[in-house]
C-alpha cells in the first residue's frame, strides 16, 4: 500500500503551490493537477493563482507600495512552502 497525499496535505499545500507543482513535488504520491483543483473547489477556495494576486492586491491597498514589503511577503510565503513541503514529505517517509 502506498501513500496518498490526503485532503489535510492539500489544505497544507494551497496558496503555497499550485496543483501542477504538487504534482511535480510529491509525483506519484500525489492525485492530478485537475483533481486536486477539484478539491479545493469543493471546498469552496479559490484557485492558488487568484488568491495569491488577491492577496498581493489587499496588501498594496493597505501599505504604500513599497518593494521591501511585497519581498517580505513573497521570502515568508516561500518559507511557509518550504516547511509545508517538509512537513507532508515528513508524513510520506513515516507510512513508506
Amino acid at each position: 500500500m502506498k501513500y496518498k497525499l490526503s485532503l489535510k496535505d492539500y489544505k497544507k499545500l494551497w496558496l503555497l503551490m499550485t496543483p501542477e507543482e504538487i504534482v511535480q513535488e510529491f509525483g506519484i504520491y500525489s492525485q492530478t493537477p485537475r483533481q486536486i483543483r477539484n478539491y479545493y473547489s469543493d471546498y469552496g477556495v479559490s484557485k492558488v493563482k487568484q488568491a495569491r494576486k488577491e492577496l498581493t492586491e489587499k496588501i498594496e491597498g493597505k501599505f504604500p507600495w513599497e518593494p521591501s514589503t511585497m519581498e517580505l511577503l513573497e521570502q515568508t510565503l516561500q518559507e511557509l512552502k518550504a516547511q509545508a513541503i517538509d512537513g507532508v514529505w515528513k508524513d510520506i517517509k513515516e507510512f513508506v
